[in-house]
Formats: C-alpha cells, sequence, structure tokens
C-alpha cells in the first residue's frame, strides 16, 4: 500500500510540475495553431486554383519527369516540395496536401525565431512568446493555409540564414541564403545586411559563392532530367516580364502613381530602389561599431522594408518577410512594438483585399503608413551606428 501511495505521490507531483504544464502548453499552442490552419484548407484562392493546383496535377499525372516541362514559372525548389508532396500526401486531396507543406514550414519558422531571440533571453519563456507569435501572425496563418502561397519556404530559409549570423556559423548562414534565394528571389531582400556585413569584414567575400552554387544545385536535378539550361537560368526574368504593373496591389509608394507611366516609374523605381539600398549599406559600412546582433536584426528588418517599398512590380504579399521580422525586431527592441503592428496589418490589408474582397483603408494609407516606419527605423539606426557623434540617447524613441 506504502509502495502505491508513493508512486501515486511521484505521478502527481510530475503532473502539476512546472516543465510538465509547460510542455502541455507548448503542445496545446501548437495544436491550436495547427488547427487553425487546417481550418483554411476549404478556402481556395484564384492564384491556387488557376496556377498552384493544375501545377501540382501536373506533377502527379507524369511524376517525377514532369519537372522536365516548363509548366510553371516557379523556381525548381519549390516544384521538387510539390513533388515529394504528391507523394508522400497522395492520401489527401491536392489543395490539403500543398497546404500542409506550408504548415510545417511555418512550424520551421516560428523554431528558428525562437533560436534567434533565444540568443538574447537564454532563460524564460521570451523565446517562447517569439515562437507562438510567428505561429499566431495572421499573415502567417494566411500566406500558406489560406491562400495557398510559397513565401513562407524563402523566408524560412532567411529566418535561419539570420539565426546562422548570429550565432557565428558563416557558410551555413550563406547557404541558407542561397537556398532562400533558390525558393524565391525576394531571398534577394536582406542581402544589403550581408553586403555590408562584408564590407566591414564581419564575414568573408569568398561566402558569397554559396549563393550561385547552392541555385547550381537547386536545378541540378531538373536539367539532369531534361529541362532547359537556359530555361532554368532565366526563371526569374520570366517571372519579372509576366505582368507589366507598377504595384500588384502592394502597399509600397507605387500605389500614388498610375500604371499609366509603367514605362517611366519601371526604370526609374529600379535605379531609386538601387539608390536607397547603396545609402544603406554604405551608411552601414561608414560606422566605427562592429555590428552587433540587436542592429544585424535591425537592418534586415529594415532592408525587407526598403526592397519591397521601393522596388517596383512588387506582389501584395512580398512584404511578409519584413512581417516575420518586424516581430523578430520587437523582440531585441521592444520599443518597437507599434512598427511591428503597423508593418503586419499594412500587409494583412492586402489580404484581405484579395482573398475577401474587404478593403480597409485605400492602400495609399498603409504606404504612408510603412515610410513612417521606415523613417522612424532608420533614423534610430543612423543613431546606433554613430552614437558617439551624437548626445546619449538623442533622437531615440
Amino acid at each position: 500500500m506504502k509502495l502505491v501511495d508513493s508512486s501515486l505521490s511521484k505521478i502527481r507531483v510530475f503532473l502539476f510540475s512546472k516543465d510538465y504544464l509547460s510542455t502541455l502548453l507548448i503542445v496545446a499552442g501548437v495544436g491550436l495553431a495547427i488547427a487553425l490552419r487546417v481550418s483554411f484548407f476549404s478556402f481556395i484562392s484564384s492564384d491556387f486554383s488557376v496556377y498552384i493546383d493544375p501545377w501540382f496535377v501536373y506533377l502527379k499525372e507524369h511524376g517525377i519527369f514532369g519537372l522536365r516541362d516548363p509548366f510553371s514559372n516557379y523556381a525548381p525548389a519549390y516544384l521538387y516540395l510539390m513533388y515529394i508532396a504528391s507523394l508522400v500526401f497522395s492520401w489527401l486531396d491536392n489543395v490539403s496536401a500543398v497546404k500542409l507543406l506550408a504548415v510545417i514550414c511555418d512550424l520551421l519558422c516560428a523554431w528558428y525565431v525562437y533560436k534567434i531571440v533565444l540568443l538574447k533571453y537564454e532563460r524564460g519563456p521570451v523565446p517562447l512568446f517569439a515562437f507562438f507569435a510567428i505561429l499566431f501572425a495572421p499573415t502567417v496563418v494566411l500566406n500558406g493555409s489560406c491562400w495557398g502561397q510559397a513565401d513562407i519556404f524563402f523566408t524560412t530559409a532567411l529566418i535561419a540564414s539570420l539565426y546562422f549570423l548570429l550565432a557565428r556559423r558563416e557558410i551555413a548562414a550563406f547557404t541558407a541564403l542561397g537556398l532562400a534565394v533558390s525558393f524565391k528571389l525576394q531571398g534577394i531582400f536582406v542581402l544589403p545586411l550581408f553586403i555590408a556585413l562584408a564590407l566591414k569584414r564581419q564575414v568573408y567575400w569568398k561566402n558569397f559563392i554559396y549563393l550561385p552554387y547552392v541555385y547550381l544545385l537547386s536545378i541540378l536535378p531538373a536539367w539532369i532530367l531534361g529541362r532547359s539550361l537556359w530555361d532554368l537560368f532565366t526563371i526569374y526574368f520570366q517571372q519579372a516580364n509576366t505582368w507589366p504593373i507598377l504595384t500588384m496591389n502592394a502597399p509600397n509608394m507605387y500605389t500614388w502613381f498610375s500604371n499609366d507611366y509603367y514605362d517611366l516609374f519601371m526604370p526609374v523605381g529600379l535605379i531609386l530602389a538601387a539608390s536607397i539600398v547603396f545609402l544603406l549599406i554604405l551608411l552601414v559600412y561608414k560606422s566605427p561599431k562592429k555590428l552587433s546582433n540587436p542592429l544585424i536584426i535591425q537592418i534586415a528588418c529594415l532592408s525587407a522594408l526598403v526592397m519591397p517599398y521601393f522596388l517596383p512590380k512588387m506582389h501584395d504579399r512580398y512584404f511578409f518577410l519584413a512581417d516575420v521580422l518586424s516581430i523578430v525586431l520587437v523582440f531585441y527592441y521592444p520599443r518597437f512594438w507599434w512598427a511591428a503592428l503597423i508593418t503586419i496589418f499594412s500587409s494583412l490589408s492586402t489580404y484581405l483585399v484579395f482573398l475577401f474582397g474587404t478593403t480597409i483603408f485605400p492602400p495609399e494609407y498603409y504606404s504612408l503608413l510603412l515610410l513612417i516606419v521606415m523613417i522612424f527605423l532608420a533614423r534610430d539606426l543612423i543613431v546606433s551606428l554613430f552614437r558617439d557623434r551624437f548626445y546619449p540617447d538623442h533622437f531615440m524613441l
């Protein structure tokens, strides 16, 4: 009897221990995040029905040899995942199989954000708050599970790259950056950060070779199967020339201009974006400071905002990376909570328009809000980089 009482006592201690309850809460939170996503699986966007579903059907019908055909204008890396999903999730309908890929990647992205925040908060629950902030961020939930889009794949690779960079695992950081570019050209959105770090000799120039190297590896299977090498090298040029529109509902500066001026603002916009990126890199390079982890995160977030804001031909989803990085930014700079809210809300507004036909405010309003966010982030960054030339805390929020 004493043995039974002792065993029951130990079980009670375990069940009501802090570690057990924490694990239970984490499992419950992840379960809710997955359930929320699954509840959106029945929604089929026009993008999914016109593009993604036919691609998936093509791969199911033609198998691995379908990868040699130019049936999609997406890079092969994503098509490989679709092919794997067609095999592994063959028991699911097409919509669920494709969207389940995004759900898995959502969890992986949240894990790397957890790891990034863990570098600052080695003890306590803060990294877990960051983990769940990503899982329940509205645009993260809607992008893959509702819209059926693939932005989480290149974003996860970039977040992993940022983690490896902060953890001083340089080769892994460049490899992950190359993987991001292999999924989507938007992987270059944090390239200014890497260039600035190389100029300041905090990373090696030679490691940039991993970008084309990883991309070459990513197209190799499709080429071996018979796809044209020229076609594989020019996929992103084909994408860029698909829609002659200044902005595809992205809340950037081009919401203020008529598409009648496309031929004028297209080259001007490219030069303007390149100029602003150059100034950002020059600003960081001229700073006497070595870039700390918080500064690296701040530059990455600013870069992820600047690129889609000033580049023409951006789609409504292209602030997705900025959404995720703005959450990371808050955990390193809590004073920028308002910047994260504005960034995510502005991005979410475009989702609501496309998916549900709901317009809260005209897109020009969000364009102005994002411009304000960038101005304040840039001002704060300048003071942080050149603090010795200012009075302490001067201009800081």
